[in-house]
């Protein structure tokens, strides 16, 4: 597909279950982040053939995967295709950061607010130190750009990890004029933005400017109707998923089945996943590198299957 998809949205506006126009999303000072690499990495769970409301496994840990959701930016939009889904071709998903102070607080729309403190309790502003915002878009296989789907609004503790409630139950509203379909596309459309954000705080993760999409074709300048503009967009290059998966950073067509990919060979929990910061006591033993003592502090790095995956880590002594 030539174009991004937050270009052609500006020249074909997305529509809502009623066909109802919602106008173009917009992008003030934020960047547009491509991560089809995380996405054919998270999307290989799915069965084949699958469809929208089938039932679904999650593989996935918010704790493990999803451990740091800070927001780098207070405002982004996050980009990817959605292999194996036969009714969504692409995915575009507009991210805002809010910093929980009694200032932002207070310029919430109320009726967020009000959800959250009824859901939450009283002190939902003192466990998080940020909200994000979260607005996801696609184009359909037959061509309709769609959305937004809703607005999810999740917690994020000060530590960068979801915030949870006094029961432990992570602090989290949508707001959609169909709630249980909105439900039902999170682990589809939210939550490959919130794997995403995490790796974006590891170490052996970068961001890659590139040059502004190809234009379109006589065809499509037909189907748009006119030319889209052509935003600069980032690439989220990972080289952890790329070792993982084969070197390439894709699934081998795009489908994110089969290949024994970033699953260890189908099934069971996967392969990669994120390890927070933390100390790590090499008092006792043989020590750090079989020689320094104490307690060392780990930085977040890329756990891997040691058959098909990687680790990497930082060691500073403490």
């Amino acid at each position: 597909m030539a174009g991004r998809l937050f270009d052609l949205l500006q020249v074909k506006h997305p529509v809502d279950a009623n066909n109802v126009d919602k106008g173009a999303p917009t992008l003030e000072s934020g960047e547009i982040i491509l991560v089809d690499n995380v996405a054919d990495y998270y999307f290989e769970f799915l069965p084949e053939n699958y469809s929208l409301g089938d039932h679904l496994t999650i593989p996935w840990s918010y704790e493990k995967h999803y451990p740091f959701v800070s927001p780098p930016f207070e405002e982004m939009w996050f980009e990817f295709r959605t292999p194996g889904i036969k009714e969504i071709q692409r995915v575009g998903v507009k991210v805002r950061g809010v910093e929980m102070n009694l200032t932002e607080w207070e310029k919430l729309p109320q009726t967020l607010t009000a959800a959250l403190v009824t859901q939450y309790g009283d002190d939902t502003i003192d466990r998080c130190k940020w909200l994000l915002h979260l607005e996801p878009y696609s184009e359909l296989h037959n061509g309709k750009m769609f959305g937004p789907y809703g607005h999810y609004v999740l917690g994020v503790a000060e530590d960068g990890s979801l915030a949870k409630d006094a029961n432990g139950d992570f602090i989290y509203v949508i707001n959609a004029a169909d709630p249980r379909m909105a439900n039902m596309l999170q682990p589809l459309l939210i939550n490959p933005v919130l794997m995403a954000i995490s790796f974006m705080h590891v170490k052996n993760a970068s961001m890659l400017r590139q040059a502004p999409a190809a234009p379109l074709t006589k065809n499509q300048r037909k189907k748009y109707k006119k030319n889209p503009p052509t935003s600069r967009y980032y690439v989220l290059k990972i080289d952890a998923i790329e070792s993982v998966r084969g070197g390439n950073g894709n699934s081998g067509g795009g489908t994110g089945h089969g290949g024994g990919g970033g699953h260890g060979g189908g099934g069971g929990e996967p392969s990669l996943h994120i390890v927070r910061g933390h100390f790590a006591d090499y008092s006792k033993g043989a020590g750090l590198f079989g020689k320094y003592k104490g307690r060392y502090w780990v930085s977040a790095h890329l756990r891997g299957n040691p058959e098909i995956g990687v680790t990497e880590k930082d060691y500073t002594i403490k």
